[in-house]
């Protein structure tokens, strides 16, 4: 029964009903944009296997127009529906870390929150530098000795009466303390001054 079809209303009239598709059906059915296959109509890329119902297309056989679209269109592009439905590259969702994108994203989300909140707890006061921190303290300790290695030469001025070995033994008694205090392990309890027996 091989005929030659002479025009589409033909063949559409001697097509039986049950094979006949809407556009939209035959699109979904071969995952192709809906609009692709009517510009094809439109431009007359799929003529042989259209029919038409009162001036609207519609696939009267599905299989001589997959033939038409494997011929006059560029069918090797990827389809719509398939372009939406296709799976990013293995590479691509797994960095190099072995870390997926989720988790990492949530890791940068955690920190920038992190960083945020350090950011408003040192604007509001409650967060200091530590490098602000340990410099003053260094000043505040440099202070508190030169005031202390101060007290002899004031205790002189202060009171004549005391001599001079009073004023040196004063002496020894407050660098002895600084040391200890500034954790010198070759100071020991024997290194103390001895009082001064009179």
């Amino acid at each position: 029964m091989s005929q030659v079809i002479e025009s589409a209303g033909d063949f559409a009239l001697n097509t039986p009903p049950a094979r006949r598709m809407k556009v939209r059906e035959y699109a979904r059915s071969r995952n192709f944009a809906q609009e692709s296959v009517r510009r094809a109509i439109h431009k007359k890329r799929l003529n042989a296997s259209i029919g038409w119902d009162n001036g609207v297309p519609f696939i009267a056989d599905p299989e001589l127009a997959d033939r038409e679209w494997a011929l006059f269109t560029k069918h090797d592009r990827v389809p719509l529906a398939a372009r939406k439905a296709a799976p990013a590259p293995p590479d691509l969702l797994t960095p190099t870390g072995g870390e997926d994108r989720t988790s990492s994203r949530a890791r940068y989300d955690k920190a920038r929150a992190d960083l945020a909140e350090l950011e408003f707890r040192k604007s509001m006061g409650k967060l200091v530098e530590i490098e602000d921190v340990i410099a003053g303290e260094v000043k505040l300790f440099t202070e508190v000795r030169n005031k202390l290695l101060a007290i002899p030469h004031q205790l002189r001025t202060s009171r004549p009466s005391l001599t001079r070995e009073d004023i040196v033994f004063i002496d020894a008694g407050i660098r002895w303390a600084l040391e200890a205090l500034a954790g010198d392990a070759a100071t020991t309890t024997e290194d103390q001054p001895e009082e001064k027996t009179a």
